[in-house]
């Protein structure tokens, strides 16, 4: 064992508390992420490295380096990922563990995986045993008859016995179900016979009615719930401004406060390729290989969310981050109760999958005006979205229920979002993207935390920037954004406060490629629409094409559009979002300057351009 040089490094356990001056004081442990430190030589950096769709915080190793690390404690539990790269040649690699003992290293920990090919990470937990003397040193190793690229990922040291339990900050689980509009659940005036647990769960939590995203597609929407800002504030457009989000996320300010960051999700516009992974520990966008008929995999991603909270939650505290794109298009139900629920909404005496196979175009040549679908055909469509949403509600229950039964669910806020929903207008348009119509802006919207969060509901307009504000608040971090344009709405669901001060939230869409096509415009036209959503009215503007409308709003999206006699109350607040100027003075407008350096796209690997052309957009 002695041939393997270890190298002039140290990697030294971070146990900053996570919390505030009282978690600081009580010397609470936090992540136990093991940092790497240089001493006199040079060091190995810490890298984000993606391997078969996941993404690690991780450190390249080949056979002649090892590792020391200083643990915090005789005893305690070790937790790790190991990966090789996919482009060397096959070729056996230990990955081994050694704890000093008497002045000597043994074996603690040892598993061998073959080099080459997409194998993705393997992820370990281990308990060390209070081995006498020792030292408090561990070294990290891998053995291999050839030069390999070896990863150690994630690594961190948890000391046992742990402080306790309700000493540590509180965890957050934030969960995303992409495409799921307020209005197709039951709790909502939807489809009560599909949505069943989902609406149970939001009558046990607290529910904001009246939610909206702020712009009506995945990537832009999810860069406003992480990072509490407007679209005109980060900057995030898709193609438009940039493509990659680089506005401050909770992942970061969470991370600064010893959280371990944790990621599931299905890829595409949420995958580690836009940025989302910054600071996150772990990322996984999913497997790379899927059923072509079944892009989203709601089973497969709460079963594995579900997995690390049993086998690592407790550990120490953290951020866990689910999304799907189950009930996204191409709609293709599950299972024989999935395609009931769906027969009955269609309600024709016939299949409703008859006919209609799994065609990603098909929205964009019916919004373009190139073929039309009757309205047997949208219908149809829309049946076999209320089939999906019957599944996910089966599978987001059995997460629930896995989630309730352990005990660090008395310490866990658990947030619930949607981004956006769908449409279904045979005269109109289909799917999201090309309005900003209330079904498809309006979306659920709901914390739980028994004993901290109350039941109920708030029945004023709020916005998906006020999901992190009020996540920092709710756990003992106010205030903690740089940046915001998000509000803490923390009073109002733990009953500190019956009511806020009533302000207007906004929504826009910038580019709608099939709305441009069909007006004869180059696709890439700029619509310029603009919603303003107050308490009572609604407000829209649209550059392309031209017009303006407000209606009363009576909080749940209906009623007829009529031109607006006087706008210059709604003009003075968009002008205001726009330019960037305080539109309310509890909250100013931060607009960040796109930098003339920073590239239009990010790198985008094949898998996630496959990904994006079967979900049916055109990056």
């Amino acid at each position: 064992m002695d041939r393997f040089r270890p190298l002039a490094c140290l990697l030294l356990a971070c146990l900053t508390p996570a919390s505030g001056l009282a978690a600081q004081e009580a010397g609470v442990a936090t992540s136990g992420r093991l940092r790497l430190a240089a001493i006199g030589g040079g060091a190995l950096p810490t890298v984000k490295v993606r391997l078969a769709g996941a993404t690690r915080d991780a450190v390249r190793l080949e056979p002649s380096q090892a590792l020391e690390a200083s643990c915090a404690a005789a005893r305690g539990v070790l937790a790790f990922s190991v990966g090789t790269s996919p482009d060397v040649r096959a070729a056996p690699v230990r990955f081994l563990v050694d704890a000093r003992s008497d002045g000597e290293w043994q074996s603690v920990a040892e598993l061998t995986l073959v080099a080459g090919g997409a194998h993705g990470w393997t992820d370990r937990r281990v308990e060390l045993a209070d081995v006498r003397p020792l030292s408090r040193q561990l070294r990290f190793r891998v053995e291999s008859p050839e030069s390999v690229g070896a990863y150690w990922g994630g690594v961190r040291f948890h000391p046992v016995p742990a402080a306790a339990a309700e000493m540590r900050p509180p965890n957050v689980i934030l969960v995303s179900l992409d495409t799921l509009g307020a209005s197709y659940l039951g709790s909502f005036g939807g489809f009560a016979a599909a949505s069943g647990n989902i609406d149970s769960f939001l009558s046990r939590a607290f529910s904001f009615r009246r939610a909206y995203a702020t712009y009506p597609n995945t990537l832009v929407s999810h860069a406003s719930i992480l990072s509490g800002q407007y679209p005109s504030t980060h900057g995030t457009y898709g193609g438009l401004r940039d493509s990659r989000v680089d506005a401050e996320l909770l992942s970061t300010i969470l991370r600064r406060r010893g959280y371990f960051n944790v990621a599931f999700t299905e890829d595409a516009f949420v995958s580690s390729d836009f940025g989302f992974d910054r600071d996150f520990d772990w990322y996984d966008d999913g497997p790379e290989r899927r059923e072509s008929s079944f892009l989203g995999d709601a089973r497969h991603t709460f079963g594995r969310a579900a997995e690390w909270l049993q086998e690592y939650g407790e550990d120490s505290p953290f951020l866990l981050f689910v999304h799907t794109y189950e009930v996204h298009s191409p709609y293709i139900v599950r299972d024989v109760a999935s395609r009931r629920i769906a027969d009955s909404v269609f309600d024709r005496g016939q299949d409703v999958q008859q006919d209609l196979g799994p065609d990603v175009n098909v929205e964009h040549l019916h919004n373009a005006g190139f073929r039309r679908l009757s309205p047997d055909h949208v219908h149809r469509l829309e049946a076999l979205h209320v089939g999906e949403i019957d599944y996910l509600d089966r599978v987001f229950a059995d997460f629930l229920r896995r989630f309730e039964g352990l005990d660090l669910a008395r310490r866990t806020l658990l947030v619930v979002v949607a981004d956006h929903g769908d449409e279904f207008d045979p005269d109109g348009k289909i799917g999201h993207g090309e309005t900003l119509d209330d079904v498809v802006m309006h979306v659920p919207m709901a914390f739980y935390w028994p004993g901290r969060v109350r039941q109920g509901s708030y029945p004023s307009v709020v916005s998906l920037v006020d999901v992190a504000p009020t996540i920092l608040d709710l756990i003992g971090l106010p205030g903690a954004f740089a940046a915001a344009d998000g509000r803490s709405l923390a009073t109002i669901v733990t009953g500190e406060a019956e009511s806020l001060a009533p302000r207007p939230v906004f929504s826009e869409l910038q580019k709608a490629a099939a709305t441009c096509l069909e007006l004869r415009l180059s696709e890439d036209c700029f619509v310029g629409r603009f919603v303003v959503h107050t308490d009572t009215q609604r407000f829209e503007s649209s550059m392309i094409p031209s017009y303006e409308t407000a209606r009363p709003s009576n909080g749940h999206g209906v009623g007829g559009d009529a031109p607006l006699r006087d706008a210059t109350g709604f003009h003075g607040l968009l002008a205001a979002y726009v330019t960037g100027a305080p539109w309310q003075a509890r909250a100013p407008w931060r607009p960040q300057a796109v930098r003339a350096d920073r590239p239009k796209r990010p790198a985008i690997d094949d898998v996630t351009k496959q990904r994006l052309k079967d979900l049916g957009y055109d990056f």
